[in-house]
């Protein structure tokens, strides 16, 4: 308490709590309807305050910006920087998603209007996400890599990984195009050439680590969509982040990836088929902590919790 950590505050903050004087110019913030009838209920961590209010934003966007900037400033306000403080953080939004999504299923039990039961119904899936994502975020707050050969899936499952869990979604390619033009853009050139060469290759890996650092510094784990196909990629990624991330290698057979790069037009990645030949190889290097197989697996989402499950030794009593 005298640290500032307690405080008589809101007690309930959630975004319909938020006031915003001044319109667009945002002149002055408030918060409104705190629980007036007893202090004790207010008086609360100041963690389970902000806990609260990001997990609505989470909830209401699939990406996590909005979010993860107030939890910035907050922590930078406070000073805040240690691993337990995210842990609790973490702890707080899980513990509000699992609140909330029981309210979510109590109505769902509770009413004969189908539109109704089938948002609530929604609702509560959303929330279990949440919940299960931060509570591999008490433990550590990781960064996942989704990693393999072009065409092997990583790109799609781990745009809907960061969608379903709200985990920062990081781009080697958004990141690539970034640097020199826009996604719109095409370069399709021979393997290690043009904006593909060794140097701006590095830089990308760099920036890809500094975006996941500051998702880290935020209590948000990230999911870090890149081949990773030389040791040197890692390595810069690293450098600013620290740690190594977890590996899941997303894999196919190798026709099945062939027929996918040959069918390949448009889209933010430039790989195609006539690269193929150069980075399968290289693909194979690889390290992972679980493989996914994309060719074979009818539920490669699945197949990625379950592995996550495994490696960090969760206990799991209900089906997800």
């Amino acid at each position: 308490h005298k640290a500032g950590f307690v405080k008589n505050g809101h007690g309930d903050l959630r975004l319909e709590h938020v006031f915003i004087d001044g319109g667009a110019s945002i002149n002055e913030l408030s918060m409104i309807d705190c629980i007036e009838f007893n202090r004790r209920f207010r008086t609360n961590d100041v963690l389970s305050e902000i806990g609260f209010l990001t997990m609505e934003i989470d909830q209401s966007y699939k990406n996590t910006v909005k979010a993860d900037e107030l939890m910035l400033g907050f922590f930078d306000y406070l000073k805040i920087s240690s691993e337990e403080s995210y842990a609790i953080l973490n702890f707080y939004r899980c513990y509000r998603a699992m609140v909330r999504a029981k309210v979510a299923m109590i109505t769902y039990m509770n009413t004969d209007d189908e539109t109704l039961k089938r948002d609530k119904r929604a609702e509560y899936n959303t929330l279990i996400d949440m919940a299960f994502i931060y509570s591999i975020a008490m433990l550590k707050i990781y960064s996942i890599a989704f990693c393999g050969m072009i065409g092997a899936g990583k790109t799609t499952w781990a745009v809907k990984f960061s969608e379903r869990f709200r985990a920062l979604y990081s781009s080697s390619d958004r990141v690539r195009k970034a640097s020199v033009s826009n996604e719109e853009s095409s370069y399709i050139v021979p393997t290690g050439e043009g904006i593909y060469n060794e140097e701006r290759s590095l830089e990308v890996y760099k920036t890809l680590g500094s975006l996941t650092k500051s998702s880290l510094k935020a209590g948000r784990i990230s999911a870090v969509d890149a081949s990773f196909l030389q040791k040197k990629h890692l390595e810069s990624f690293v450098s600013q982040i620290g740690c190594a991330p977890i590996y899941i290698k997303f894999t196919a057979d190798e026709q099945v990836i062939r027929e996918r790069l040959a069918s390949r037009t448009g889209g933010l990645s430039d790989g195609r088929l006539m690269h193929f030949d150069d980075l399968y190889p290289l693909s194979k290097e690889i390290p992972a902590d679980f493989e996914v197989d994309t060719s074979h697996c009818d539920d490669p989402m699945q197949a990625v919790i379950d592995g996550l499950i495994k490696l960090l030794d969760i206990n799991v009593e209900t089906e997800l």
